[in-house]
């Protein structure tokens, strides 16, 4: 037997398995639609980053109510499109077989189901997304702006003076009011305000200003007149440290592991209707968030900076767990794909060794089969279109027009088990050896196949020797 013929059993071979292996990822792709394993791993996933390591109940139920909120964000809810009518039975059906295993006792999950009260999730969360919705669920934005209102409060209560005239103060106060409600509005920052309250209190009455803004003022007096109307920079930028808190204060706060000074503002907070019971954190996650803003609040100085770096150090965080969770969900799969192979080799009979046996004594379909791979990779060279819907397809119709080495011939009166009995028990060895090398075939995948094919039809085709051309001798003398 010589290369050519050795090729063509190979390319046979490796045919066999393609058209098998796209029989294999269909199904594949199937019972992972219906029961959304990309999704459900994703919102598992999501949940042992947030999780402890204990995992006792009271660990695990903070860690889903903390997730279900992160999913019911609308960051998160508006990428999750839903299938409606008729498309919605495989989310249907997933759902009842979730709740069959849940009163089973083989499925340990809550009665509302891996995704809360909703039928289904998102199949893919970017770390952008992730973030924003952690930070917005946590509510870290608006409790900053909150922290820096009530400093701000207390440091406008500190600086009460003696004033004659109440019109004029009730003026001042009023542009109080109005710049609060603006600060609250999300109008203005925290140094527009201080320069808005600068000029306001200079509208007032100068001296006025001079003592709103600092007690020492008689040294200073024209160095405060010729800047910003009375607020020196420095001083600007000392009451602006003051008024802001840090990061680290920010999540120790959200934590509950604040300092004495902090659990007052906590305590603050509470008074204002902020509900912290909302945000139930594991130690884990705890840890997590203190350990990132430390080292973001270690980068940067300004808090705006502060928080942006801090959301990306969680974005980097996420990225890399979902990195590993991504690992295992192809471990998974390929467990699966593996299953399936398994499966199919057994019901079709693709048996490794009786592929090859077959090949070696059928010139004729060696060369069916050859011409039919070299066809299709030519044209799919041609195209530059790799293993798309069309080559799927074209490799289904020309496979229907070849007899494979594959598949039951079933005798008159035998059913499929008794063929089964019949060929393990003929050559047990051969058989589920050829079914086992199959079945780790098929669990490669149709790309890894139809690559493999291209090259080995290259390779032969480079073999080829051209028939020499005639010479030309039209021109000779």
């Amino acid at each position: 037997m010589g290369i050519s013929s050795i090729l063509d059993i190979a390319i046979g071979l490796i045919f066999t398995y393609l058209i098998v292996s796209l029989l294999a990822s269909e199904i594949q792709e199937l019972i992972t639609t219906i029961l959304q394993w990309r999704a459900v791993h994703l919102k598992e996933s999501i949940e042992g980053l947030l999780a402890d390591h204990k995992g006792d109940k009271k660990s695990l139920k903070n860690v889903r109510e903390l997730a279900n909120k992160i999913y019911a964000n609308p960051l998160v809810k508006d990428l999750n499109h839903e299938a409606r009518g008729f498309a919605s039975l495989p989310r249907l059906l997933n759902q009842f077989v979730g709740r069959l295993l849940t009163l089973s006792g083989i499925f340990s999950r809550n009665k509302e189901g891996v995704f809360g009260k909703a039928n289904s999730g998102p199949s893919y969360i970017s770390k952008e997304v992730f973030a924003s919705s952690l930070f917005e669920t946590l509510q870290i934005p608006h409790l900053t702006h909150t922290i820096i209102s009530i400093r701000l409060k207390e440091f406008l209560s500190s600086k009460e003076v003696n004033w004659k005239d109440d019109e004029v103060l009730k003026r001042f106060r009023d542009d109080q009011v109005e710049i609060f409600r603006d600060f609250d509005n999300v109008k203005i920052n925290l140094s527009d305000v201080l320069d808005r309250l600068a000029e306001s209190a200079k509208q007032v009455d100068f001296i006025f200003k001079i003592k709103f803004f600092d007690d020492v003022f008689e040294d200073h007096f024209q160095e405060y007149a010729e800047n910003s109307f009375g607020l020196s920079i420095q001083r600007k930028e000392i009451l602006l440290q003051q008024l802001t808190p840090s990061l680290t204060e920010v999540v120790e706060i959200v934590i509950d592991s604040p300092t004495a000074q902090l659990k007052e503002i906590r305590n603050q907070l509470t008074d204002l209707n902020i509900d912290f019971s909302k945000f139930p954190m594991t130690e884990s996650l705890k840890n997590s968030l203190s350990d990132l803003a430390r080292r973001s609040q270690a980068k940067v100085e300004d808090l705006e900076k502060q928080v942006n770096q801090f959301q990306k150090d969680v974005e980097d965080w996420f990225d890399k767990s979902m990195d590993r969770a991504n690992g295992v969900y192809k471990r998974n799969a390929r467990l699966i794909a593996f299953l399936i192979g398994l499966m199919i080799a057994i019901a079709g009979n693709v048996n490794s060794f009786h592929i090859v046996d077959r090949l070696s004594k059928d010139k004729v379909l060696r060369d069916s089969i050859s011409r039919t791979a070299d066809s299709i990779v030519a044209q799919n060279i041609a195209d530059k279109k790799g293993l798309d819907t069309t080559t799927i397809k074209k490799l289904n119709d020309e496979a229907e027009k070849i007899s494979l080495p594959i598949g039951w011939k079933l005798e008159q009166g035998k059913n499929w088990i008794d063929e089964i009995k019949k060929e393990i028990v003929s050559s047990p060895i051969t058989v589920l050896f050829g079914w086992l090398i199959s079945a780790i075939a098929i669990s490669m995948g149709s790309s890894f196949w139809f690559d493999l094919l291209g090259k080995f039809v290259n390779v032969k085709n480079a073999g080829k020797i051209s028939s020499p051309s005639r010479p030309n001798t039209s021109d000779s003398p």
